[in-house]
Parts: C-alpha cells; structure tokens; sequence
C-alpha cells in the first residue's frame, strides 16, 4: 500500500464521515489478526461502494494493491494520524444538567484523544458542585477557562431557549469550534463552527433505513 506524505486540505464532509467508519472497522480487523482487506470489503462493512471507498482513501494518500487490497495496520495508522489528536486535545462542556453529566462522564473522549477540563452552568443550584471531579464553574468563567487551559471546542448541553445566546457567548469567549447536543441549532457566530447532533433526526433516518430494508418495525396500535 502507497501512501502520500503531506496531509490533505478540504477533505468534504461525507468523507471525513466515511473515513471514520473505515477507521473504526479497521480497529476490528487489526484485533481479529487481520492483515490486509479489499476496498469491496471495507464498504461492505461500512455501506459504502468499492468505487467511494478508494476515492475517499485517495485523500489521504492511501493506495491498495491490485488482488491484495489495503494492509490493515498500516491505513489504521494513516488514519489514527488524520483523526486522533496528537496531544490531549481540552473539551469544555457548556451545561451541567443531566445531558451534560452524562457527556462529561463519557469515558471514551480519554480513549479518542479528548480531555474534558472544566464543566460550566448558569444554574446556582449547580454552579460550585462536583462533577467527574470537577467543580462546576459559573458560565461567565469561560474566558477564564479558555485563557487558561488553551480549549477550542466546547460540548453544547444546555435547554433550547439558553442555545443561541450560549453559542454566541463561546464566540465572544474565544473557542473556535462548538459540539451541539441542543434540540434546536443556534447560528454559528463567526468565526465559531458549530456541528449539530439531533438525536430526534438520527432516529427518524434510522427507522427510514428499517423500513427500507424490509426489516420489521411495529406499529402502533
């Protein structure tokens, strides 16, 4: 397998999705002592073309060999290179309710890389308890936080009616990326980039994909 040495710019966003697919059934071959596997193979696992797999691996430089396919090892860590921080990458989580208690006690952020350094809240009745460890800090503390620790991203977990203001506050503080769990999508102030995780929506395309796979789904009576 050949690979590119300079690292790509302006992957598109359905393939830095697809790429971390590959990478987690890469993670499953390499354990099963698996050494080399078929761009035909690695779509079947993740749904996807032989055609859009080699394109999507291309990206990064990574070419199979004809009749023997990819080495498993060896794109597992072109793509550990690509997605996993090369040092702890610092998370702050904006929200301390029960969403944003369970992102925060979410033990695979230490296995990807990521480390949640401080958990902030409106709320006086959660402001100043413990949470993972840490005190929870007022949300007007993050500038502080941002000074201090370095953090770019945040993790969005508060109600709807507090997102957009909070989303604009994360601008005016300094972080550059905002991850949100909200139920609504607050405008991303510039320059922040904001990605959205709408469980509702996720739900909705995963029982479409039941549906039209045949598979059964009960009806409501």
């Amino acid at each position: 397998m050949r690979m590119r040495e300079t690292r790509p710019e302006g992957i598109p966003e359905a393939t830095l999705g697809r790429l971390h697919h590959y990478r987690v059934m890469l993670g499953r071959l390499q354990r099963a002592g698996q050494q080399t596997v078929s761009s035909r193979k690695l779509g079947e696992l993740t749904g996807a073309s032989a055609e859009v797999v080699r394109k999507d691996l291309s990206w990064l430089g990574a070419y199979g060999q004809r009749g023997v396919g990819y080495e498993v090892e060896g794109l597992l860590r072109r793509l550990e290179e690509e997605f996993r921080p090369t040092s702890p990458c610092p998370l702050v989580i904006l929200g301390a309710g029960n969403l944003g208690a369970a992102v925060a006690a979410y033990a695979g952020f230490d296995l990807q890389g990521y480390r949640v350094v401080a958990v902030l809240d409106s709320n006086p009745a959660r402001v100043g308890h413990r949470l993972q460890g840490m005190v929870v800090r007022h949300m007007r503390d993050l500038p502080q936080v941002v000074q201090e620790t370095g953090v770019e991203i945040g993790v969005l977990t508060v109600p709807a009616v507090q997102a957009n203001a909070v989303a604009e506050w994360c601008a005016a503080a300094g972080l550059s990326g905002l991850l949100s769990f909200s139920p609504v999508q607050p405008p991303a102030p510039a320059p922040l980039v904001v990605r959205y995780v709408n469980f509702a929506e996720q739900l909705q395309i995963l029982r479409c994909q039941l549906r039209d796979s045949g598979a059964h789904t009960p009806e409501r009576v």
